[in-house]
């Protein structure tokens, strides 16, 4: 495995900026930049930006995530997987957020490279520790490398 310098987790407005400034910083012995990115690269082309907005329009339900289709790899949320919880009674753990209170929380995100700056619903949720084991949790997705333990000490 390659030693890096810095990891950036994100490849959305601030990783982008972060990565390039950091990149930049020393000329004479340039730092080793890793930027992970949940999702694959989508609607870069004019033809994938037609392709997702055909697949806005012909969804029965229209939310935020709607013109993304979801990878296998790095699934993002759904707000139509979101279910209210009953007073009094522990949350499901068949969606994706699993949450307690009366209201849970209504909105999601895209996970491809690009992140937020596909779309952003002023949303900046701090990942939990099940976003870093989607796959032994829930059987979706691949778990990450590292924990949210291991990046707890830095948050």
């Amino acid at each position: 495995m390659a030693d890096y310098d810095v990891v950036i987790v994100g490849a959305g407005p601030v990783g982008a900026i972060l990565s390039r400034v950091l990149g930049q910083a020393n000329p004479g012995k340039p730092l080793r930049i890793l930027v992970l990115e949940a999702g694959p690269a989508v609607g870069r082309t004019w033809a994938e930006y037609q392709g997702n907005h055909e697949h806005y329009l012909g969804a029965d339900v229209k939310v935020p995530n709607t013109p993304w289709v979801s990878s296998a790899y790095a699934p993002s949320p759904d707000v139509l997987d979101i279910r209210k919880l009953t007073p009094g009674s522990l949350p499901g753990d068949n969606g994706y957020f699993v949450q307690y209170g009366p209201l849970p929380f209504g909105s999601d995100y895209v996970r491809a490279q690009g992140g937020t700056m596909l779309h952003w619903l002023g949303t900046c949720l701090r990942m939990v520790p099940n976003d870093f084991k989607l796959q032994s949790k829930y059987g979706r997705g691949i778990d990450w490398p590292i924990s949210y333990e291991d990046l707890d000490p830095y948050s």
